[in-house]
């Protein structure tokens, strides 16, 4: 796809001392050639949701796509 859009549990980030989640980002960016910021943690009660829910996001855009800014 051009883009992806991912969430998860934020325990994403330091499960296995964060190797997981090196791993998932080495193959998004070096062996699929997709650009990834940094993963966020968000809580949606950070946006009016009437509940306590940390999650990771991660971003990608494919390099056809010319993206190599998100914020």
């Amino acid at each position: 796809p051009k883009a992806f859009f991912l969430e998860n549990v934020k325990g994403l980030m330091n499960h296995d001392k964060g190797k997981t989640l090196k791993t998932i980002l080495q193959v998004l960016r070096e062996d699929l050639g997709y650009y990834v910021p940094e993963p966020k943690i968000i809580n949606a009660k950070d946006f009016s949701v009437p509940q306590n829910r940390e999650r990771i996001f991660i971003v990608g855009f494919h390099k056809d796509t010319g993206v190599q800014d998100f914020e």
